[in-house]
């Protein structure tokens, strides 16, 4: 649901239970490779939105947030492997907005989770929910926030909560399925304005960063 205050801090209040799902700022911008459309990146300019998500990331490191990283790479198998500087930036294709992937990828710590996908859930043929779930209990990550690339699409889809399409498409449960509660806002978002902010109580969608 909607929730006026500020994602960082609630990022604070709850970094004890916390972690950092980024999502899709990597090489291909679209799941569905789709043509390449400049005007359907982001509703803010770019600078704007890789700024949000760097403060993001960085008070997350600062409170020793778990931090994931989820890509979507057609030539790569589905699976799970950490993150090494070259490896995983050689992915960035070249119709990407480097402005926006590369400044953020930089501030991934070495050795953070990189889970590669086939699909626009992270959660389908992945093991993001058992990593989810295997956090220290001390710890827990019963909050997830969410950020990335698209905002009406696979950013949803991974939220959820699940649903079937009118082309009788089921898109597989997601993080308020499986009970986690999600914490974003639109400063994060690669895409236009979200339509899905209300589709459960478990989405915390803050008016500002």
């Amino acid at each position: 649901m909607e929730v006026p205050g500020s994602l960082l801090q609630a990022m604070q209040t709850l970094s004890s239970s916390l972690a950092v799902l980024v999502l899709d700022e990597c090489g291909y911008l679209d799941c569905s490779m789709e043509p390449f459309d400049s005007n359907r990146i982001s509703s803010l300019a770019v600078r704007d939105v890789t700024a949000a998500q760097q403060k993001v990331m960085m008070l997350a490191q600062t409170y020793n947030c778990p931090i994931a990283f989820v890509q979507y790479d057609i030539n790569e198998p589905i699976g799970r492997s950490r993150y090494r500087y070259g490896k995983h930036d050689s992915y960035l294709d070249t119709r990407s907005i480097t402005a926006t992937h590369t400044p953020l990828r930089a501030l991934l710590p070495m050795d953070t989770i990189v889970f590669n996908k086939h699909g626009q859930n992270a959660f389908n043929d992945t093991s993001l929910l058992q990593w989810l779930r295997s956090i220290s209990p001390a710890r827990g990550a019963k909050n997830i926030v969410v950020m990335g690339f698209h905002a009406n699409k696979c950013i949803p889809v991974t939220i959820g909560p699940a649903t079937i399409s009118r082309q009788g498409f089921f898109s597989g449960f997601a993080a308020v399925d499986y009970k986690f509660t999600v914490l974003t806002c639109q400063k994060v978002l690669n895409g236009p304005p979200v339509t899905w902010a209300n589709k459960s109580n478990l989405i915390k969608f803050y008016s500002h960063l």
